[in-house]
Protein backbone atom coordinates (compact mmCIF):
# COMPACT_ATOMS: atom_id res chain seq x y z
CA UNK A 1 0.00 0.00 0.00
CA UNK A 2 1.61 3.96 -1.20
CA UNK A 3 1.36 6.61 1.50
CA UNK A 4 1.09 10.23 0.89
CA UNK A 5 2.77 12.58 3.78
CA UNK A 6 2.27 15.70 3.47
CA UNK A 7 4.91 18.12 5.75
CA UNK A 8 4.63 22.03 5.67
CA UNK A 9 6.90 24.02 7.76
CA UNK A 10 4.93 27.43 8.80
CA UNK A 11 1.89 28.71 10.64
CA UNK A 12 -0.30 26.68 8.52
CA UNK A 13 1.80 23.28 8.95
CA UNK A 14 -0.17 20.60 8.31
CA UNK A 15 0.62 16.78 9.69
CA UNK A 16 -0.39 13.67 7.83
CA UNK A 17 -0.75 11.02 5.86
CA UNK A 18 -3.27 8.98 3.60
CA UNK A 19 -3.06 5.23 2.99
CA UNK A 20 -3.44 4.73 -0.95
CA UNK A 21 -5.11 1.39 -2.10
CA UNK A 22 -4.16 2.05 -5.61
CA UNK A 23 -3.65 -1.13 -8.12
CA UNK A 24 -1.62 -0.66 -11.09
CA UNK A 25 -3.77 -1.53 -14.09
CA UNK A 26 -3.39 -4.81 -15.19
CA UNK A 27 -2.53 -5.32 -18.79
CA UNK A 28 -3.89 -8.35 -20.05
CA UNK A 29 -3.22 -10.13 -24.07
CA UNK A 30 -6.12 -12.06 -25.06
CA UNK A 31 -5.98 -14.56 -28.15
CA UNK A 32 -9.18 -14.97 -29.57
CA UNK A 33 -11.01 -15.79 -32.63
CA UNK A 34 -14.93 -15.98 -31.69
CA UNK A 35 -15.84 -12.18 -31.70
CA UNK A 36 -18.47 -13.10 -28.83
CA UNK A 37 -16.54 -14.67 -26.85
CA UNK A 38 -13.80 -11.94 -26.67
CA UNK A 39 -16.77 -9.34 -26.63
CA UNK A 40 -17.57 -10.37 -23.57
CA UNK A 41 -13.88 -10.82 -21.89
CA UNK A 42 -13.04 -7.51 -22.68
CA UNK A 43 -16.01 -5.87 -21.02
CA UNK A 44 -15.54 -8.14 -18.01
CA UNK A 45 -11.43 -7.29 -18.03
CA UNK A 46 -11.95 -3.67 -18.62
CA UNK A 47 -15.09 -3.69 -15.81
CA UNK A 48 -12.04 -4.37 -13.37
CA UNK A 49 -9.79 -1.83 -14.89
CA UNK A 50 -7.65 -3.57 -16.82
CA UNK A 51 -6.50 -2.82 -19.81
CA UNK A 52 -6.84 -5.86 -22.59
CA UNK A 53 -5.54 -6.03 -26.30
CA UNK A 54 -7.65 -8.77 -28.22
CA UNK A 55 -6.19 -10.53 -31.87
CA UNK A 56 -8.14 -13.34 -33.20
CA UNK A 57 -5.33 -15.01 -35.09
CA UNK A 58 -2.05 -17.28 -34.47
CA UNK A 59 0.73 -15.23 -36.24
CA UNK A 60 -0.49 -11.51 -34.76
CA UNK A 61 -0.22 -13.30 -31.80
CA UNK A 62 2.94 -14.74 -31.82
CA UNK A 63 4.33 -11.11 -32.70
CA UNK A 64 2.49 -9.89 -29.54
CA UNK A 65 3.88 -12.28 -27.12
CA UNK A 66 7.39 -12.41 -28.95
CA UNK A 67 7.24 -7.96 -28.81
CA UNK A 68 8.30 -5.79 -25.90
CA UNK A 69 5.22 -4.69 -24.78
CA UNK A 70 4.39 -6.10 -20.79
CA UNK A 71 1.55 -8.22 -19.73
CA UNK A 72 0.36 -9.45 -16.70
CA UNK A 73 -1.19 -11.97 -18.16
CA UNK A 74 -1.76 -13.68 -21.39
CA UNK A 75 -5.37 -15.58 -22.30
CA UNK A 76 -5.02 -18.01 -25.15
CA UNK A 77 -8.22 -19.77 -27.04
CA UNK A 78 -7.32 -23.66 -27.83
CA UNK A 79 -8.18 -23.39 -31.38
CA UNK A 80 -7.02 -20.93 -33.46
CA UNK A 81 -6.12 -20.19 -36.97
CA UNK A 82 -2.70 -21.16 -37.82
CA UNK A 83 -1.76 -22.61 -34.19
CA UNK A 84 -3.45 -23.76 -31.57
CA UNK A 85 -3.37 -22.18 -27.86
CA UNK A 86 -0.97 -25.12 -26.49
CA UNK A 87 1.71 -23.81 -29.16
CA UNK A 88 1.22 -20.19 -27.71
CA UNK A 89 2.00 -21.46 -23.93
CA UNK A 90 5.12 -23.35 -25.32
CA UNK A 91 6.15 -20.24 -27.02
CA UNK A 92 5.93 -18.28 -24.30
CA UNK A 93 7.77 -20.34 -21.73
CA UNK A 94 10.67 -20.41 -24.15
CA UNK A 95 10.91 -16.56 -24.29
CA UNK A 96 12.35 -14.97 -21.56
CA UNK A 97 10.38 -11.95 -20.71
CA UNK A 98 6.85 -14.42 -20.98
CA UNK A 99 8.55 -17.19 -18.98
CA UNK A 100 7.27 -16.38 -15.85
CA UNK A 101 4.09 -13.94 -16.97
CA UNK A 102 0.83 -16.18 -15.80
CA UNK A 103 -1.07 -17.61 -18.89
CA UNK A 104 -4.51 -19.02 -18.94
CA UNK A 105 -6.10 -21.46 -21.82
CA UNK A 106 -10.17 -20.97 -22.90
CA UNK A 107 -10.98 -24.03 -24.42
CA UNK A 108 -14.30 -26.32 -25.36
CA UNK A 109 -12.16 -29.45 -25.76
CA UNK A 110 -11.17 -31.82 -23.13
CA UNK A 111 -7.30 -30.20 -22.88
CA UNK A 112 -6.68 -29.19 -19.57
CA UNK A 113 -3.85 -31.93 -18.90
CA UNK A 114 -2.14 -30.86 -22.12
CA UNK A 115 -2.60 -27.10 -21.58
CA UNK A 116 -0.78 -27.56 -17.36
CA UNK A 117 1.62 -29.86 -19.29
CA UNK A 118 2.49 -26.99 -22.00
CA UNK A 119 3.14 -24.81 -19.34
CA UNK A 120 -0.29 -23.20 -18.10
CA UNK A 121 -1.74 -21.93 -14.98
CA UNK A 122 -5.08 -21.42 -15.44
CA UNK A 123 -7.67 -23.59 -17.70
CA UNK A 124 -11.06 -22.56 -17.99
CA UNK A 125 -13.98 -24.66 -20.03
CA UNK A 126 -15.82 -22.63 -22.55
CA UNK A 127 -18.88 -21.41 -22.88
CA UNK A 128 -19.33 -22.42 -19.42
CA UNK A 129 -16.33 -20.82 -17.26
CA UNK A 130 -16.31 -17.27 -19.15
CA UNK A 131 -18.08 -15.80 -16.16
CA UNK A 132 -14.95 -16.63 -13.75
CA UNK A 133 -12.23 -15.45 -16.08
CA UNK A 134 -11.94 -11.60 -13.56
CA UNK A 135 -12.34 -13.68 -10.87
CA UNK A 136 -9.84 -16.70 -11.38
CA UNK A 137 -7.54 -14.23 -13.33
CA UNK A 138 -7.65 -11.68 -10.17
CA UNK A 139 -7.31 -14.88 -7.57
CA UNK A 140 -3.92 -15.74 -9.62
CA UNK A 141 -2.40 -12.31 -10.04
CA UNK A 142 -2.77 -12.16 -6.42
CA UNK A 143 -1.45 -15.34 -4.83
CA UNK A 144 1.73 -14.76 -7.30
CA UNK A 145 2.25 -10.90 -5.84
CA UNK A 146 2.54 -12.51 -2.40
Amino acid sequence: MDQVKTVTNGPDTVHGSIDLDVAPSIRILHIEDDQTIAAVAKEMFEHEGWQVHTCDDGSAAIEHISGAVHYDFLLFDYHLPGINGLELVRRARKLVHRSGTPVGVLSASPVEAEAREAGADLFLRKPQDIGLLAERISRLLGERRE
